[in-house]
């Protein structure tokens, strides 16, 4: 009768069966688990792809309008204009790309990249890059102070912490440049909000940088502050500037001496005629004089 099974038999195949369907089932579900984890680490991947590529992108557009305003105000100025190697423009209050002049002290706008002439710079969300601009460094016929190594910038930016400055005493800023990022929640960009400073820059630790003339915070970024910023010093721009009239101030002695075989006089220093206090557009009585072997550069 080994023919025969017995009743067990049938028992013991539906519990193998068993066995293997719950162990399909659970490789299955297993696998749809690991498809479920797969795709939110692939969202997640994207998500921080999108934003790395937009802090890239808004890091870049502050750079090399950092660069462009340094550039433009090195390249202000000859010896007929009223313009001044230093000076820099007004910030664009409208948003039609062009300065806004005259501008006050501590004026702040968009950058104006028209004036520039510069491609329209954008941070990563696609917002025009802000801009503010120290009352020493506007031009001359509404700051008639000298621009030269020796002015003093008075834009303060401070640290994440609001009491630490970034631009100590005798190294403030000539100007701040702003990335504002995407709109915050209560800023209004829309036609009605599009020129208020309170709609596309916050404030954090104290410090508000929609306020004219600062001071200013490089702060951490949170659910209410998302401002990203660079700043110009006296030194970053002047060291520009002096490289560009060093060099003509050369070419011209040189010229001289070509032209009469020897170097002029200097002017006397303490001469009103030679100091750069007004809204002339340059000094033609400024001149040499024979007493002395040390003073200003003579007309």
């Amino acid at each position: 009768m080994s023919g025969l099974k017995g009743p067990g038999h049938g028992i013991k195949q539906h519990v193998k069966i068993s066995n293997k369907q719950r162990g399909a089932a659970l490789l299955v579900f297993f696998i749809l688990v690991g498809i479920g984890v797969l795709a939110l680490f692939a969202g997640n991947l994207n998500v921080n792809k999108t934003q790395l590529e937009r802090e890239r992108i808004t890091r870049l557009a502050l750079a090399q309008t950092k660069d462009a305003l340094i550039s433009w105000s090195a390249a202000r100025g000859d010896l007929v204009s009223n313009a001044r190697p230093g000076e820099l423009p007004c910030p664009d209050t409208n948003n039609d790309g062009n300065e806004n002049y005259p501008c006050g002290a501590g004026a702040r706008g968009r950058i104006p990249w028209k004036t520039l002439g510069i491609p329209e710079p954008k941070d990563g969300y696609g917002e025009t890059l802000w801009y503010a601009i120290s009352g020493n460094f506007r031009k001359r016929t509404v700051n008639n102070i000298p621009i030269n190594s020796d002015t003093k910038a008075t834009l303060k930016v401070y640290a994440p912490d609001g009491t630490t400055l970034l631009t100590p005493t005798g190294s403030e800023a000539v100007a701040v440049i702003f990335s504002p990022g995407p709109a915050m929640a209560g800023q209004n960009r829309n036609a009605a909000g599009l020129n208020t400073a309170a709609n596309y820059l916050e404030s954090t630790a104290g410090r508000n940088n929609a306020t004219t003339g600062g001071p200013y915070i490089a702060g951490t970024k949170s659910s209410t502050f998302n401002d990203e910023l660079v700043f110009i010093t006296t030194r970053e721009l002047m060291t520009v500037v002096e490289r560009r009239v060093a060099g003509e101030v050369l070419n011209l002695l040189n010229e001289y001496h070509t032209t009469n075989g020897y170097y002029p006089y200097p002017a006397a220093y303490n001469d009103p005629l030679c100091q750069d206090t007004g809204a002339s557009a340059y000094l033609t009585q400024c001149y040499s004089d024979a007493a002395k072997c040390r003073g200003r550069l003579p007309q």
